[in-house]
């Protein structure tokens, strides 16, 4: 009975943050584009106002998920009993993050540099601006993710900063050193060190607290160290 409340009370606590998340930004969007749709008698008009619709939302959507981490701050590194406070406090914020991946708009925000980075910063990741991250891949829990200068992530990259290992939440932070690379469609898990340079071979799978030196390249699953670089860092392995 205890458990059956419980899930209720996630659902309806996910449930509610939907409506306030695309609640907001889509009313100020429909007002923004009917506003500029309206402005005269012009032919294009009505698809600027879509247009300025459509970047309203993307840009209040970003902005409403940052207001709500400053209520909901985020769950330190550690680990965590399941039906903990503050496990449920990261399931909260790992379902917001949800509602944002699941939109459209992701695919939309991975192809305007700027946008991306506002992006993750406001998700409470460091990422620099110079880094990219490829489309459909996700950085699970960017509060726990650290992107350094010119890293890749291909294209399908899972970046994890948790896991649930023996009835317990464990969360860690994931750093990915500059010009680091992480290949298409591969996995990495919660306290994972990349140095500068280094690289994984796309497809693999990188088992949580892995330590990858500077310049190394690794490959399968679960990955393992093949060689140092050298004279080929940098190289896109994909």
């Amino acid at each position: 009975m205890r458990r059956a409340l419980y899930l209720l009370l996630l659902d309806l606590l996910w449930l509610l943050g939907a409506v306030v998340v695309y609640g907001a930004p889509l009313k100020l969007a429909l007002a923004a584009g009917a506003l500029l749709a309206s402005h005269g008698p012009r032919v294009w008009a009505p698809a600027l106002g879509c247009l300025a619709g459509f970047f309203v939302f993307l840009v209040s959507l970003i902005l409403v998920v940052g207001v709500f981490r400053l209520i909901l701050p985020s769950v330190p590194t550690g680990t965590y009993p399941m039906r903990s406070v503050k496990a449920l406090r990261f399931y909260l914020q790992h379902g917001l993050k949800g509602y944002i991946s699941s939109t459209f708009l992701i695919r939309v925000i991975h192809h305007l540099s700027i946008f991306r980075t506002l992006y993750y910063w406001v998700m409470g990741a460091k990422y620099s601006p110079s880094a990219f991250v490829g489309l459909d891949a996700e950085l699970h829990d960017p509060s726990l993710i650290e992107v350094g200068d010119r890293v890749f992530i291909g294209e399908g990259a899972h970046i994890y900063g948790h896991m649930v290992m023996d009835g317990r939440l464990h969360v860690a932070k994931v750093r990915i050193g500059p010009k680091a690379m992480v290949g298409a469609h591969t996995l990495v898990g919660p306290g994972v060190e990349m140095g500068e340079g280094a690289q994984v071979a796309a497809c693999s799978a990188v088992p949580a607290g892995t330590r990858i030196g500077p310049g190394e390249l690794w490959l399968g699953s679960p990955a393992k160290k093949v060689k140092r670089l050298g004279g080929i860092r940098g190289q896109v392995l994909q």
